[in-house]
Parts: C-alpha cells; structure tokens; sequence
C-alpha cells in the first residue's frame, strides 16, 4: 500500500437518551458507548501524542451525541454512572470469595471502570467534547459533520427539513470541534443526492459514500456536485472484519460474550459452543493484538491487489468497543502500529483531497426513495406518515410566524427540537427495533401538542408548565431557529 492511501473513520452515534432528573435513569446506552469506545479512543489518542507520534483519524461522531456528551446533566450522570459499576464490581468481588476465577474478573472489572472513571474526570476534565478540540487543532483528528439528529436522509419527507438538519448538523458540529467541517458521514451511511447542493452551500467539502450508491459501483473518488462537493466512496472490504455479526473479529471464542449476566457484568467468553467457559481478559487482549497485525496484513494486500486511490475504512464505536469489548484493544494497537509505521501512515479525506487533482464525476444511483416515500417497511406507514404531517405543519406554523416572540417564539422553537428527536430513531436499525417507534412517538406528540399550542392566541399556566417541562427535559441544540423550517 502506498504511503498515505488509506483513511480510518472512526463513527459513533446514541439517540437522544438524556435524562432531566439527578439519576442516569434509561441512559445505560450512552454511558457504556462512553465508557466501552470513546474514552479509550480519545485516551488511545492522547498517549500517541504523548509519545510524539501524529497518528490521522476521521471523526464523526452525530451531533445528537456530541449536544449529549457536552450537556453538564449528562457528564454529571455518567461519573454517578462509572461510580456504581465500581461499587458493582466491587460487590462481585466481595461475592467471589472462593472463586479465584471470578474474583479474578471482578478485579479486573474494578481496575477497568477506575481507569475509565480516572480518564474522564481527571484527564479529560469531565467534557470529551472539550477534550477532542486540541487534537482537532493539531490536526491530527478531522472532523466530520452529519445529519443534526441523524435520521436517515432518505426518510425525510420535505425538503425545508432536509436542509434544516444539514444546516444545523454542520452547526452544532463547527461548535463542537471549533472549526468548520470539512467532510460528512451520512447517517447509516445512506447518502442522498439532495443534499448535496446544501451540503455545498455549506461549505463541506467531501460526502462519504456506500459504493452501492455509484452507479458502476465505482471505489475511486469523483464530484457528486461539480467543483463544490466530492463524493468518497468507502471500501466495504473491511466490513468482514470489524462489522459483520457472526463473521468478524469479535466472534473469537476467546473474546467476551456479549451477553451480561443478571449482574450486569459478562463473565464468560465466546468459547467453542459448549460448557461455558470463564472469560481471560489477558488471553482476550493477547488475540486483540493479533488481530490488529492480521488488518494491518488485509490493509497492504488490498492496497497492493486493488491500487485504490484512497482506501476509506469506516470503523462504528458501537462495534469497536461496544459489542466488541475487546475492539478498544485492537484499535489502540492498529493505530499506534500506523503511526510508527512510514510505510503504511493513514491519511485522512481532507488532506487527499488537498494533495490529489480530481476530474471525474460520479454518477450516483436513482434514490430508492421518492421524496415523500415512505421507510421502514409497510407495518411501519401510519407511524412515517404521522411523522410527515408534523413535517407538514410545523413548516406551515413557521411561515405563518416568522416574526413569532416571547412565549409563541419559544413554543415553535421546541416545536422544532421534538421534530428532530422525533426523525432521530431509526426504524430499519436492529438495535433500535423495540426502542425506536416508542420514542418516535413520544417525540412526535409532544412536537403535535406544541404546534397546537402555537395556534392558541395566549397560554394557559398549563400551558406554561408543559411548556417549561419540554424545555428542560428535551433540550439538544440550543440555536435551532424554527423558521429554518419554513415552507418556501
């Protein structure tokens, strides 16, 4: 593989699961992505800038989970949350006596959660998003913006929407990052050709693409709009490896089963499929390495076999340290292998993009959805349908007040927020079967109950109090301005 021909992106993603109250109540999700993937990402990062090496990684992280990472409720939460896994695992220990195997594991899991707990509140100041500025400014981390609340692109209805989560998404994450992002991460991965120009428009300056989306299938880069947006097809042959179930790395039967006892804790590993057998972290981690020179050997062969121009390898944290406990491991030893390597450095999008002349254009895929189409299968219609009413009249309620104040300004503006939180569960993902038409609903009542609030000529103390209560308990993306929605 040539120098400088392959780029890592590392994506990360949580719907909106903060709470209002002083517990961590139904934030589980958020806290384990923090704790299992983003923290020893960043602390992976931190150490090899420490050591003075300059590894280069693309980040998208969405912007719903950067408003949550950077809320003071959250990271309040989340050290209450670290906490008691410690006080958890600390109990396991106490309940293991005898069990040499067992309590060696609980330890393990005390040592692990104190590492963590460390990190966050003393390394990273309790603000991950704060702690991802100076390696944005060194430039050793390129962001990348997405979707404000990363609906699929292809189930938005209107257009007025789709611009207003392009426009806002590349917002929150300027403020984020501290910088303007130069790339973007198509929620799921699933582009759509009509946000191109308002990517443009907003001065991103590449689109990463499923190659399924190219028309000859095509893994070269090429202009989606001429001159103003180029579309990076990734290269799906790393999927086998680090994202297909049953197929990839974390499949090892030496690695941690996924599944938690009542506990709350994994105590076994993958194993062979017969007797259960007690998960190793050593012997774990020791197969964590291997794999990592296995991926580098994949990364040369398929840069030698397929003399890609740019090879782009798109890495979940929901995978890479969530479902797969040990990804963290791996993903630290490919990276520090990277950066002591001259053979073998990453790159990212934005620097290729500055270093190679590009003349093609690619030629996407007809959308498989029309606007107005509906996602997510038929048994899901009424819900798609409900969501596009909303849409609808909240576009309309924005047109007929653009110069809406006071209390009226204030309803429309939440109004826009539960539009957004109501698009952000995804409907076709596994891991959001059971979960995602709850809180779809939920959101979207409350946007129908503000709308209708927004047609009353004044508010009731009622009113008033549902309103405040919405306010505090939904409350991602602080400069929405409801009039983004607005019918043209």
């Amino acid at each position: 593989m040539n120098t400088g021909s392959a780029a890592l992106i590392l994506t990360a993603h949580a719907p909106y699961l903060r709470s209002a109250g002083r517990e961590p109540v139904g934030e589980d999700r958020l806290h384990e992505l923090t704790a299992s993937a983003l923290i020893p990402a960043l602390n992976t990062l931190y150490d090899l800038c420490e050591r003075d090496l300059r590894p280069r990684l693309g980040l998208a992280l969405s912007p719903l989970l950067l408003e949550q990472l950077g809320d003071p409720v959250v990271q309040k939460h989340f050290y209450f949350w670290i906490e008691r896994r410690i006080a958890q695992a600390q109990d396991a220990l106490a309940s293991a006596a005898g069990d040499q195997g067992r309590a060696y594991l609980a330890q393990f899991y005390i040592d692990w959660a104190e590492g963590i707990r460390t990190s966050f509140d003393v390394r990273f100041g309790r603000n991950l998003v704060a702690a991802l500025r100076p390696l944005v400014d060194a430039q050793i981390v390129e962001p990348l913006a997405s979707a404000a609340s990363y609906p699929r692109l292809a189930s938005i209805g209107r257009a007025t929407t789709l611009r207003a989560q392009i426009d806002l998404g590349v917002m929150a994450a300027a403020q984020a990052y501290g910088c303007r992002p130069r790339g973007f991460w198509p929620p799921s991965g699933a582009y759509r050709a009509a946000a191109g120009p308002m990517l443009a428009d907003n001065e991103v300056a590449y689109v990463l693409l499923d190659p399924a989306d190219v028309q000859d299938r095509s893994t070269a880069p090429g202009w989606v709009v001429q001159r103003s947006l180029m579309g990076i097809p990734v290269d799906r042959a790393f999927d086998a490896y680090v994202s297909a179930p049953d197929l990839d790395y974390s499949g090892d039967p030496l690695y941690r089963a996924p599944v938690a006892d009542a506990d709350g804790f994994a105590w076994h590993r993958n194993g062979m499929g017969g007797q259960p057998e007690l998960y190793d972290p050593y012997d774990a981690y020791q197969r964590a390495q291997e794999h990592a020179a296995h991926f580098l050997e994949v990364m040369a062969a398929r840069g030698r076999e397929s003399q890609r121009e740019l090879s782009v390898i798109v890495l979940d944290a929901a995978v890479v340290g969530g479902r797969w406990f040990e990804g963290a491991s791996w993903f630290r030893a490919l990276l520090t292998e990277l950066a002591e390597r001259e053979d073998q450095a990453l790159t990212t999008p934005g620097a290729y993009m500055d270093a190679v002349l590009i003349r093609r254009t690619l030629a996407l895929r007809p959308e498989p959805l029309a606007e107005g189409g509906v996602y997510g299968g038929q048994h899901l219609f009424s819900l798609q349908q409900s969501l596009r009413a909303a849409e609808a009249r909240l576009g309309a309620l924005a047109k007929r007040h653009p110069t809406a104040a006071a209390e009226r300004e204030r309803v429309l503006q939440q109004a826009a927020r539960e539009l957004l939180l109501a698009q952000s569960h995804d409907l076709a993902a596994r891991e959001e079967a059971h979960s995602a038409p709850r809180q779809m609903m939920r959101h979207l009542t409350r946007c129908i109950q503000l709308c209708d609030l927004a047609e009353r000529p004044e508010l009731s103390e009622d009113d008033l109090v549902l309103l405040e209560t919405l306010e505090e308990e939904d409350n991602p993306f602080a400069h929405v301005n409801y009039r983004i929605f607005a019918d043209l």
